[in-house]
Parts: structure tokens; sequence; C-alpha cells
């Protein structure tokens, strides 16, 4: 064999032996990502029923869905980061095939939303004040069973900078401007949750009152309802995409 022909299946060689570390560099990886996913719905999954236990113990009809909803809330108190924290609690919470307002890939259009808050504001505090579990009668339902709803009333602030004005009130004059950016503008929503007989949020609706918003911020309806008039934020708390 020439000394050609010998280099050339020495690299050859040296390129396979590269490609299979490679190949089982990223195994390793994804088993162990994999591996962490598994860890954390585990996790979670004990949490929560440690939570049901203790809801059954206490005689609260409807206490398992309102300490779903209420550490939904503690886990979104500083706005939602894209962890598999987040995204583990989230494939406990709510079922599969969740519907968020109109949109039947709610998950996706749920965590769509809050990363574009994450995304627009410099800063994102989610606190609830108020829940309520009521049940309630959906003739669509499964043969028109009831489903448990948890209504819950909250506030969100957030901190408003000029990335913020640019994306959601571009056409604010900069008499209003001024009086946003560096401010906090505490946003109120009500949001559902309708838990199915598996204890999944099976519907999640939010609304906003941007204008209630805009007004303690701006002390007058006249400029509120200026600014609110062409924002991207939609009355059901939804950004409009830009």
């Amino acid at each position: 064999m020439s000394s050609e022909s010998s280099s050339a299946a020495t690299q050859s060689r040296r390129r396979q032996r590269q490609l299979c570390k490679d190949v089982q560099k990223r195994y390793r990886a994804s088993k162990k990502a994999a591996h962490h996913r598994l860890a954390l719905d585990v996790a979670i999954l004990r949490q929560q029923t440690q939570a049901m236990l203790l809801s059954l113990e206490r005689g609260r009809r409807w206490g398992t869905q309102e300490s779903a909803v209420a550490e939904y809330f503690r886990m979104l108190a500083n706005g939602y980061d894209k962890s598999e924290r987040h995204n583990a609690y989230f494939r406990f919470l709510f079922s599969h095939d969740m519907q968020f307002n109109d949109h039947v890939a709610g998950m996706e259009s749920l965590t769509t939303t809050l990363t574009q808050y994450s995304d627009e504001f410099a800063s994102v505090q989610l606190q609830c004040f108020r829940l309520e579990a009521v049940c309630h009668d959906f003739a669509e339902n499964d043969e028109g069973r009831e489903m448990v709803v948890v209504e819950a009333s909250a506030l969100v602030r957030l901190r408003v900078d000029w990335k913020t004005v640019a994306a959601l009130f571009p056409h604010l004059q900069t008499d209003l401007v001024v009086r946003l950016v560096g401010h906090v503008l505490v946003l109120p929503i009500r949001l559902t949750f309708a838990f199915n007989d598996r204890v999944k949020v099976a519907r999640h609706t939010s609304e906003a009152n941007i204008v209630l918003a805009l007004y303690n911020q701006f002390g007058n309806l006249a400029d509120a309802s200026l600014a609110s008039a062409k924002t991207r934020i939609k009355p059901n708390a939804e950004i409009v995409p830009s």
C-alpha cells in the first residue's frame, strides 16, 4: 500500500472514531436531558400529590384544584422563564389538548403569550389576591358533566422601558411616553381554570383591564383611552404579534 493510501485510511479511521465519539456524546446529552425532565415531572407530581392529600385532610371540597392554581401563580411570580421547571408544572396542570381563550392549541398559545410579556417588559411580577372555586355545567362537555372552575383575580406589575413603548405603545406622544418609561404599570387580570374529571385544566381564559391600568398611571380617562386605543395588549390579555 502506498504512503498516500495508508495516510488516507488512517484519516478515515480517525474521522470514524470522531464520529462515533460525537454520536455517543449527543446520546449521553439527550439521555441526561430526558432524565432531568423525568425527575422534574416526578418531583412536581410528588409535590402536588402532597398538596392534594393535605386538601383532602382539611375537607376542602375543591381544595385540590385551588392548590394547583395557587402553585401556578407562585411559579410565575416573576414571569415565565421557559425553564424546564415551569414547563414540567404546565404538563402537570394542563391537559395536553387544553383550550386557551379561542385557541385550540392552547398550550402553545399560552406559553407564547407569557413569553411575550417577559420579552416586552423590563420585569414582570404576578400576584394573585383572590381564588374562588365554583362548579359549572358545560353542555358541550363530556355528556354535559359539571366542571370545577377556579376563578382568579390578580395583578401583573409590569415595568416599562423604551423597548416596551416601541413595541406596545408606538403611537404615543412624548409627553405620555415619559410618564410610562421607568414606571410600573399595574395590570388587573382575571383568569379562569376549568378542570376536567382527571383534575387537569381543559379550558383556560384570561381577561385584562388595560384601560384601568393606564388610567391609574396617567390619572385621567382621556390619556388612558388614547394609550389603550392602539396598544397591542388585547382585552383577553394576549399580545398581538408584531
